[in-house]
């Protein structure tokens, strides 16, 4: 019996389990000859369709979708909500087998939906899906958006939470395919009002292209805020990947406040000298950056990466004249090894290197050039220190 199954005539049938495979296309032909059904329902798998997409295997849904009733599992769901279609795009199958199923009739606008759906998959249609799929400078991914907006899919279908198939492309950091998607009508005034502000992302990818898109044709705000009242480029500063100056670069360039401050007093090149971003504090200064700007508890850049041991940053703030004798006034305390807090009222770049252990190389470089360390700080050893191992002590 082709349709035979262990259980129920609701559960996988050796026709199922044939299609995972493509080299079993005569046993699939035969199973087909003998009376198989290839629109056969599992609650889990969903159909055949389902299988050979998910293989991916053009000549098996070839073969499927041309019998007498192959067609009508295009609009079959399995658990996860899926269409035959929306596997094959979330699998980033070859563009043939998903140009077989649209060309045999499959929604192309349908989004996916059901009890069981992956909730970064509610309302995705296949387009949003092949959007957030993709990544940077990912070539299939073009060619992937492109056909399916020739085949009519909606660039503006909006999902519950509010992701649209733009926003998803700006998510991947996919210049081409976000500019792909405005030309064929997507609403670029919509990511502007996005709850995830789109040029922070891109300030973290380190991508100036999407940076400047952004902000001149999408509209997005130059100095607009996070909930942590961090801009665009306070994200490059500190976070930007690779430590990518060139969006620093462009930021400032589109009008960035270069001065900027979040509600401690900290501006971008604190932040830069916090997370060790060598090349983006050389461009921040290189832009204008005050050297030895401070926050509200008296710490100046170069205070930042002697706590927290940036030896490259510490070598460009020096250069550019960093004030290594000034003492902070406050701020967060490190600890001693027995969980005991440093008064670090007056601490130095090279104190606050000092006092957390494996700053040596930091503190060397300091006192050469000219930093001073208390004597409170110069007696302690060791087994004195705390060691970050990124704890709660005062990493920010």
């Amino acid at each position: 019996d082709a349709n035979a199954s262990p259980k129920t005539e609701e559960l996988v049938t050796p026709l199922f389990l044939a299609c995972r495979r493509t080299e079993n296309l005569p046993l699939v032909k035969l199973l087909v000859d003998r009376g198989a059904k290839v629109n056969a329902f599992d609650p889990d798998v969903g159909s055949p369709l389902h299988v050979t997409v998910n293989v991916p295997s053009e000549e098996l849904v070839a073969f499927l979708l041309s019998q007498p009733d192959g067609t009508s599992s295009l609009s079959t769901r399995n658990k996860r909500g899926h269409l035959p279609i929306h596997t094959a795009v979330e699998n980033r199958d070859p563009l043939p087998v998903t140009k077989l199923l649209v060309e045999a009739g499959s929604p192309i606008n349908e989004p996916v939906s059901g009890d069981h759906v992956r909730e970064n998959r509610k309302g995705l249609t296949p387009l949003m899906l092949a959007c957030q799929n993709a990544s940077q400078d990912d070539e299939p991914s073009v060619s992937f958006v492109s056909y399916l907006l020739s085949q009519s899919a909606d660039p503006n279908v909006q999902a519950a939470s509010g992701q649209t198939a733009l926003l998803l492309a700006i998510l991947s950091k996919n210049l081409p395919i976000v500019k792909l998607l405005a030309a064929h009508g997507a609403n670029i005034a919509a990511i502007a009002s996005s709850a995830t502000d789109p040029l922070h992302i891109a300030a973290v990818a380190g991508h100036p292209g999407l940076c400047h898109w952004l902000v001149t044709e999408a509209g997005c705000a130059i100095d607009a805020r996070d909930s942590d009242g961090y801009t665009a480029l306070i994200h490059a500063a500190g976070y930007a990947e690779n430590d990518a100056a060139e969006t620093v670069t462009a930021l400032v360039g589109l009008g960035a406040d270069l001065e900027t401050r979040i509600y401690d007093g900290r501006r971008p090149l604190h932040f830069a000298a916090f997370k060790g971003q060598p090349r983006c504090a050389a461009e921040l200064i290189r832009l204008g950056a005050e050297v030895d700007a401070l926050d509200d508890a008296g710490w100046a850049p170069v205070h930042f990466a002697g706590r927290y041991h940036h030896l490259e940053v510490l070598r460009v703030l020096v250069e550019a004249g960093a004030d290594l004798g000034r003492g902070v006034c406050g701020g967060p305390r490190p600890k001693n090894k027995d969980g005991e807090e440093f008064d670090i009222d007056g601490f130095t770049a090279a104190d606050l290197a000092r006092v957390v252990r494996g700053g040596q190389a930091c503190v060397d470089f300091l006192v050469a050039n000219g930093g001073m360390l208390a004597e409170r700080t110069r007696e302690l050893t060791d087994e004195d220190l705390w060691e970050d191992k990124g704890g709660s002590c005062c990493v920010m």
